[in-house]
Protein backbone atom coordinates (compact mmCIF):
# COMPACT_ATOMS: atom_id res chain seq x y z
CA UNK A 1 0.00 0.00 0.00
CA UNK A 2 3.09 2.28 0.93
CA UNK A 3 4.76 1.63 -2.36
CA UNK A 4 1.36 2.60 -4.21
CA UNK A 5 0.74 5.50 -2.48
CA UNK A 6 4.39 6.67 -3.11
CA UNK A 7 4.07 5.61 -7.23
CA UNK A 8 1.19 7.68 -7.04
CA UNK A 9 3.01 10.68 -5.22
CA UNK A 10 6.08 10.94 -7.59
CA UNK A 11 3.69 10.75 -11.09
CA UNK A 12 1.75 13.41 -9.55
CA UNK A 13 4.53 15.72 -9.11
CA UNK A 14 6.03 14.62 -12.44
CA UNK A 15 3.03 15.56 -14.11
CA UNK A 16 2.49 18.95 -12.57
CA UNK A 17 4.64 21.07 -15.51
CA UNK A 18 4.51 25.15 -15.86
CA UNK A 19 6.15 26.96 -18.85
CA UNK A 20 8.10 29.54 -17.80
CA UNK A 21 6.87 31.72 -20.75
CA UNK A 22 3.26 31.22 -19.69
CA UNK A 23 4.14 31.84 -16.17
CA UNK A 24 5.75 35.00 -16.65
CA UNK A 25 2.99 36.32 -19.26
CA UNK A 26 0.44 36.03 -16.26
CA UNK A 27 2.32 37.04 -13.26
CA UNK A 28 4.43 40.67 -13.28
CA UNK A 29 6.57 40.29 -10.89
CA UNK A 30 6.42 44.22 -10.20
CA UNK A 31 2.22 43.99 -9.62
CA UNK A 32 3.01 42.29 -5.83
CA UNK A 33 5.25 45.17 -5.03
CA UNK A 34 3.85 48.33 -6.53
CA UNK A 35 2.70 51.39 -4.22
CA UNK A 36 0.04 53.31 -6.04
CA UNK A 37 -0.85 57.12 -4.90
CA UNK A 38 -3.61 59.16 -6.99
CA UNK A 39 -4.01 62.54 -7.04
CA UNK A 40 -0.87 63.37 -5.66
CA UNK A 41 1.14 66.99 -4.92
CA UNK A 42 4.44 66.70 -3.39
CA UNK A 43 6.68 69.07 -2.46
CA UNK A 44 10.18 68.93 -2.27
CA UNK A 45 12.80 71.57 -0.33
CA UNK A 46 16.65 71.92 -0.05
CA UNK A 47 17.93 73.58 3.35
CA UNK A 48 14.16 75.00 3.91
CA UNK A 49 13.61 76.33 0.45
CA UNK A 50 10.90 74.91 -1.72
CA UNK A 51 12.45 73.76 -5.14
CA UNK A 52 9.95 71.50 -6.54
CA UNK A 53 6.09 70.33 -7.06
CA UNK A 54 5.02 67.34 -8.56
CA UNK A 55 1.25 66.77 -9.07
CA UNK A 56 -0.14 63.91 -11.13
CA UNK A 57 -2.99 61.79 -11.29
CA UNK A 58 -1.47 58.50 -10.94
CA UNK A 59 2.15 57.53 -9.38
CA UNK A 60 3.85 54.83 -8.68
CA UNK A 61 6.77 53.43 -7.15
CA UNK A 62 8.33 50.17 -7.72
CA UNK A 63 11.87 48.54 -7.77
CA UNK A 64 13.33 47.76 -10.96
CA UNK A 65 16.83 46.84 -12.00
CA UNK A 66 18.29 47.31 -8.41
CA UNK A 67 16.95 51.10 -8.31
CA UNK A 68 13.45 52.53 -7.16
CA UNK A 69 11.52 54.26 -10.00
CA UNK A 70 8.51 56.21 -10.23
CA UNK A 71 6.24 56.18 -12.76
CA UNK A 72 3.51 58.80 -13.52
CA UNK A 73 1.83 56.88 -16.09
CA UNK A 74 -1.23 59.47 -16.33
CA UNK A 75 0.94 62.64 -16.65
CA UNK A 76 2.65 64.69 -14.88
CA UNK A 77 3.48 68.24 -13.77
CA UNK A 78 6.91 69.56 -12.29
CA UNK A 79 6.51 73.46 -11.05
CA UNK A 80 10.23 74.28 -10.64
CA UNK A 81 10.63 76.99 -7.24
CA UNK A 82 13.11 79.62 -5.80
CA UNK A 83 11.01 79.33 -2.63
CA UNK A 84 7.32 80.63 -3.80
CA UNK A 85 8.55 81.89 -7.05
CA UNK A 86 7.66 79.80 -9.67
CA UNK A 87 10.96 80.08 -11.95
CA UNK A 88 9.00 77.50 -14.59
CA UNK A 89 7.43 74.44 -15.17
CA UNK A 90 6.93 71.68 -17.05
CA UNK A 91 4.40 68.66 -18.25
CA UNK A 92 4.46 65.51 -19.67
CA UNK A 93 1.96 62.74 -20.91
CA UNK A 94 4.06 59.95 -18.88
CA UNK A 95 7.23 60.41 -16.85
CA UNK A 96 9.60 57.88 -15.39
CA UNK A 97 12.29 58.97 -12.73
CA UNK A 98 15.41 56.20 -11.71
CA UNK A 99 15.89 57.16 -8.23
CA UNK A 100 19.40 56.07 -8.43
CA UNK A 101 20.74 57.18 -11.30
CA UNK A 102 18.61 60.42 -10.35
CA UNK A 103 17.04 61.04 -14.22
CA UNK A 104 13.42 61.33 -15.75
CA UNK A 105 12.90 60.40 -19.17
CA UNK A 106 9.58 62.28 -19.94
CA UNK A 107 7.39 61.14 -23.32
CA UNK A 108 4.34 62.53 -24.98
CA UNK A 109 3.25 65.51 -24.98
CA UNK A 110 6.15 67.31 -23.40
CA UNK A 111 5.85 71.00 -22.51
CA UNK A 112 8.58 73.56 -20.44
CA UNK A 113 7.52 76.77 -19.88
CA UNK A 114 9.87 79.56 -18.07
CA UNK A 115 9.01 82.68 -16.53
CA UNK A 116 9.49 84.77 -19.53
CA UNK A 117 7.29 83.11 -21.47
CA UNK A 118 9.30 81.25 -23.39
CA UNK A 119 7.53 77.69 -24.56
CA UNK A 120 9.54 74.34 -25.45
CA UNK A 121 7.89 71.62 -27.06
CA UNK A 122 9.02 68.12 -27.76
CA UNK A 123 7.92 64.52 -27.65
CA UNK A 124 11.18 63.28 -25.26
CA UNK A 125 13.07 64.44 -22.34
CA UNK A 126 15.66 63.68 -20.18
CA UNK A 127 16.24 65.24 -16.97
CA UNK A 128 19.41 64.49 -15.27
CA UNK A 129 18.97 66.02 -11.70
CA UNK A 130 22.70 66.17 -10.55
CA UNK A 131 23.86 68.15 -13.59
CA UNK A 132 20.70 70.60 -14.07
CA UNK A 133 20.11 70.07 -17.30
CA UNK A 134 16.96 69.12 -20.04
CA UNK A 135 18.20 67.46 -23.73
CA UNK A 136 16.22 65.80 -26.00
CA UNK A 137 17.60 64.43 -29.25
CA UNK A 138 13.89 64.30 -30.56
CA UNK A 139 12.71 67.22 -32.76
CA UNK A 140 11.88 70.68 -30.72
CA UNK A 141 9.89 74.10 -31.28
CA UNK A 142 10.67 76.58 -28.76
CA UNK A 143 8.34 79.31 -29.00
CA UNK A 144 9.08 82.64 -28.21
CA UNK A 145 7.98 86.22 -27.94
CA UNK A 146 8.80 87.73 -31.06
CA UNK A 147 10.23 84.60 -32.88
CA UNK A 148 9.68 80.19 -33.48
CA UNK A 149 13.07 78.04 -33.13
CA UNK A 150 13.04 74.29 -33.92
CA UNK A 151 14.77 71.62 -35.05
CA UNK A 152 16.39 68.26 -33.03
CA UNK A 153 18.28 67.50 -30.08
CA UNK A 154 18.39 70.86 -27.12
CA UNK A 155 20.10 70.99 -23.99
CA UNK A 156 19.01 73.53 -21.24
CA UNK A 157 18.88 73.91 -17.74
CA UNK A 158 16.25 73.51 -15.37
CA UNK A 159 14.80 77.21 -15.56
CA UNK A 160 14.89 77.16 -19.06
CA UNK A 161 16.73 80.32 -19.25
CA UNK A 162 19.17 79.89 -21.47
CA UNK A 163 19.19 76.56 -24.34
CA UNK A 164 20.85 75.36 -27.36
CA UNK A 165 19.19 73.58 -30.18
CA UNK A 166 21.68 71.09 -31.97
CA UNK A 167 20.64 71.30 -35.05
CA UNK A 168 18.40 74.47 -35.93
CA UNK A 169 16.13 74.15 -38.88
CA UNK A 170 13.55 76.52 -40.62
CA UNK A 171 14.04 80.41 -41.13
CA UNK A 172 14.56 82.54 -37.87
CA UNK A 173 16.18 86.48 -37.50
CA UNK A 174 19.97 86.64 -36.38
CA UNK A 175 21.03 89.36 -34.01
CA UNK A 176 24.56 90.61 -35.22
Amino acid sequence: MRALSALLLVLALLSCKNDLAEVQEIFDPRATEVERLEDIDITYSDSAVVKLRIRAAVHLRYEEGGSMMDEFSDGVQLDFLDGDKVTGWLTADWAKRDNKRRETTMRGRVTLYNADGQKLQTTQMIWTEKDGKLSSDQFVRVTQEDQVLQGYGFVTDEEFSSFEITSLEGQFDVVE
